[in-house]
């Protein structure tokens, strides 16, 4: 139930990314978001595997990851935002300035449930997600 919760909420927020980002809708061009999830026991892959083709048939590309170091300028710039759902403790100085600066330029930053217990040695990026959950 909470994931069904949580996938509400993106689509939400998803939806009103979309609506914002239409110049026109001859221009139109697909919203993309990387997904980055891990190996853990929430099992993000299925978790893409039931958002992915919900989100495409809304015209929203979403590609997933499980590689921590996609977290890079480079890999980052083909997207316009981050859907967040992993159990990763620890993220690199390099990859938080990246995510960071990548949300200051105006690019999504979604943090769905178990990613709010992410990057542990990171309080900026802690605060960017509003904050940690403390237990279930």
């Amino acid at each position: 139930m909470r994931f069904v919760v949580s996938a509400l909420c993106l689509l939400g927020i998803l939806a009103a990314l979309k609506a914002e980002s239409l110049v026109s809708a001859a221009e139109s061009k697909p919203l993309k978001l990387l997904y980055l999830g891990d190996n853990g026991h929430h099992q993000p892959r299925a978790r893409f595997g039931q958002l992915q083709p919900v989100l495409k048939a809304r015209g929203i590309e979403l590609e997933y990851t499980d590689v921590v170091s996609d977290l890079n300028a480079e890999k980052l710039a083909k997207f316009d935002g981050l859907v967040l759902f992993a159990n990763i403790d620890k993220i690199e100085d390099d990859q938080a300035k990246a995510l960071l600066d990548y949300v200051a330029s105006g690019k999504g930053y979604a943090v769905l449930h178990c990613g709010s217990f992410c990057w542990l040695n990171s309080t900026p990026l802690t605060e960017l997600a509003g904050g940690r959950f403390k237990r279930h």
